[in-house]
């Protein structure tokens, strides 16, 4: 007698459970630590540094940089995770996420970033985007004063109004 009371009747076609839908998986490979590697690296799938890198990355997935790892050179990946050190260019497509053991030096590109207390970023950020809000695309209301013909002085008011209503 089978769990609960239900009898098994031989010969009897068993039911099959329905397969979970999961999406499709993609290869992950590994730097190990005890390697220094100099080159190009491009391609589809993920990746995770533990050694050292001296080169460029083209990924179309994910990187991530190990806590111990040393990378130089320009990076490229949908997103990027750092937790050890890096020295170059870091464009992802998607995000890039600083642990608090992350040190960069260079230049990040992405549209998205999270940074933990304790990162160390000595560089250039740019967050643009061709998806931007049109607000975000004018330019700020103050011109150049060859342009502009209203006097300095209605500036400075309207600094003024905005420093008393604060006071209140």
């Amino acid at each position: 007698m089978a769990l609960f009371g239900k009898k098994k009747t031989p010969g009897a076609p068993v039911a099959a459970t329905p397969a979970k839908a999961s999406a499709p998986r993609k290869d992950i490979t590994y730097f190990g630590k005890n390697m220094t590697i100099t080159g190009s690296v491009s391609g589809d799938g993920d990746l995770i540094i533990l050694g050292a890198f001296e080169g460029n990355f083209d990924l179309k997935g994910q990187l991530k940089i190990a806590q111990n790892a040393d990378i130089k050179g320009d990076i490229k990946a949908d997103e990027i995770a750092v937790n050890g050190r890096v020295e170059g260019t870091v464009t992802a497509r998607n995000k890039i996420h600083l642990d608090s053991t992350a040190r960069v030096k260079g230049h990040m590109h992405t549209p998205k970033i999270s940074v933990l207390e304790g990162a160390v970023f000595d560089g250039d950020l740019q967050m643009s985007g061709g998806n931007r809000p049109e607000a975000a695309k004018t330019t700020p209301a103050t011109v150049s004063p060859s342009r502009d013909k209203t006097p300095p002085s209605t500036a400075r008011a309207s600094t003024s109004a905005f420093t008393t209503a604060d006071k209140k």
